[in-house]
């Protein structure tokens, strides 16, 4: 599961955070879904938005989607990063129902109130937090050990893959 800030919300972003999401969204009658993104980058900019999509889809085949509120909460300016694809994705949005909240950064999830309250003091309601977590970029590769650099065996990443010398020329992490 999410830590600290995330932790009373799900996410896809995990297997686990995606057999929750499926679960909770199997029982839904008439609630509200906040699919937000709590800070910049993120990992994939328009899965959040095809989250929204899919759900309305889901709901609509189960006929329950005229009682189920969907707001996409953003701290974009749009709906998307690309001006085009921002006014074509918030017209979707749009034409399925769906609410946008722009310029949002969340400062609080209140899982006790049901809501997301930004820095600026504006809130979103929901009964379910759908958050797309930040990304933390990619692990950095390992340093490798005296032994393997006296030994003149190849240097191998924490992931067990190896190096070569041109990918080690120039790089602090194998210094």
């Amino acid at each position: 599961m999410l830590d600290g800030l995330y932790r009373d919300a799900l996410t896809f972003y995990s297997l686990e955070g995606a057999q929750a999401l499926l679960n909770r969204l199997a029982a839904f009658r008439e609630e509200r879904i906040a699919v937000a993104v709590m800070d910049m980058p993120n990992k994939c900019p328009v899965a959040p938005l095809e989250f929204a999509f899919l759900a309305d889809w889901y709901f609509r085949e189960r006929s329950t989607r005229d009682r189920i509120d969907i707001t996409h909460v953003t701290p974009l300016d749009g709906a998307f990063t690309k001006p085009v694809a921002w006014q074509q994705l918030q017209a979707l949005l749009e034409n399925q129902g769906s609410g946008l909240v722009t310029e949002f950064n969340t400062g609080t999830l209140d899982a006790q109130a049901a809501k997301l309250v930004s820095y600026d003091g504006r809130e979103v309601e929901f009964d379910l937090a759908v958050v797309v977590p930040p990304h933390g970029g990619a692990p950095r590769a390992s340093t490798p050990t005296s032994s393997s650099r006296s030994s003149g065996s190849t240097p191998s990443t924490s992931s067990g893959m190896s190096t070569t010398r041109s990918a080690r020329v120039g790089n602090p992490a194998f210094t």
